[in-house]
């Protein structure tokens, strides 16, 4: 029998404009409830179409439970083609998940991240899928937030069929954003990041990646039937410490490695240049590890936000490697 498929939206409060979708497929037998979230950012493509694309498979494979897809959660940044910011506010809406709120009026991203969490408050399971933006490469990684179902969560992780595992650990300033999969993960439930593609290579193949990667943990959580979920080696471990390189100077980036690439302490990952092609910059890596993700965007602007994001500034980041599976 093929599941039943709603269309519904996630209303924000003093903001229409940003109206979020939310996708519901339902099987007649009972089973978890699963959100799968793209779209933290208005040009995080591959997350978003790995959502449309779900939402075209999933009515005739899943047996049982209930299925929330919310292809974007940036619907402003979306239409006005924003990579990171919400036009709303200026701020992302990633961070806006996580962070301790500020003083006065919550902002456009607050709210909308009030109103998705409060959508998606009851999941048995959560997964933020999330390809990078028009701006950014990812490695194929996934990630379990701190305070998550940690039994389940890594058992969806190895499952996911993702290259590596970062191991996020509380104590340890994060270069990662934990969206909405942090905020669910805070209330305790299984939660997971699944990262992968980016930039403007190759959307498609990019979110097709993704869309396995969510199938393989449906199938995992025997939700859905037909999809093989085997691994020929575990994953290799990486983590907790992720550093990122903040420009200190206006210029152009010059990356000389790529996502997933591994390296050693003092390895060039590229130069910082100016516009005559002088070098400004050389960055170097902190310590042995894996690149996770990597700016392709040529510009690099070291002027702050007013929120303090440096993210025009932010160049690459690495996890580090020799992390000891048995410690994750």
């Amino acid at each position: 029998m093929t599941a039943e498929l709603e269309l519904r939206t996630i209303a924000v409060p003093g903001h229409p404009s940003a109206e979020i979708p939310l996708i519901e497929i339902s099987a007649a037998t009972p089973g978890p409830v699963v959100n799968i979230v793209g779209g933290l950012g208005g040009t995080a493509y591959p997350g978003i179409s790995a959502c449309r694309m779900l939402a075209k498979r999933l009515p005739g494979l899943l047996t049982k439970g209930r299925v929330r897809l919310v292809p974007v959660v940036d619907v402003a940044g979306f239409y006005q083609r924003a990579a990171r910011f919400c036009p709303l506010d200026g701020r992302a809406v990633a961070g806006a998940f996580t962070a301790a709120g500020n003083a006065g009026e919550p902002s456009a991203s607050d709210r909308i991240a009030q109103a998705v969490a409060e959508a998606l408050a009851d999941a048995d399971v959560h997964i933020d899928v999330r390809g990078g933006e028009l701006t950014e490469l990812h490695a194929h990684w996934a990630a379990v937030p701190p305070a998550a179902s940690q039994f389940e969560s890594l058992a969806m992780a190895v499952a996911s069929g993702a290259d590596m595992r970062v191991a996020l650990d509380q104590d340890d300033p994060m270069a990662l954003e934990l969206g909405a999969a942090g905020r669910i993960a805070g209330r305790g439930r299984a939660a997971l990041i699944i990262s992968g593609g980016g930039g403007v290579s190759d959307v498609v193949g990019d979110a097709e990646v993704l869309l396995d990667d969510s199938l393989s943990v449906l199938d995992a959580l025997d939700v859905i039937d037909g999809i093989a979920t085997e691994r020929a080696v575990p994953l290799p471990v990486v983590g907790p410490r992720i550093w990122s390189h903040v420009a200190d100077a206006a210029g152009l980036w010059v990356p000389a490695i790529t996502p997933g690439a591994p390296v050693e302490a003092g390895e060039v990952l590229g130069q910082i240049w100016d516009y005559f092609g002088e070098p400004l910059h050389e960055v170097t890596a902190p310590f042995d590890g894996v690149v996770l993700a990597v700016t392709s965007s040529m510009a690099v602007d070291a002027e702050g936000r007013p929120d303090g994001d440096p993210w025009f500034a932010r160049t690459v980041t690495v996890a580090e490697a020799g992390r000891d599976d048995r410690d994750a």
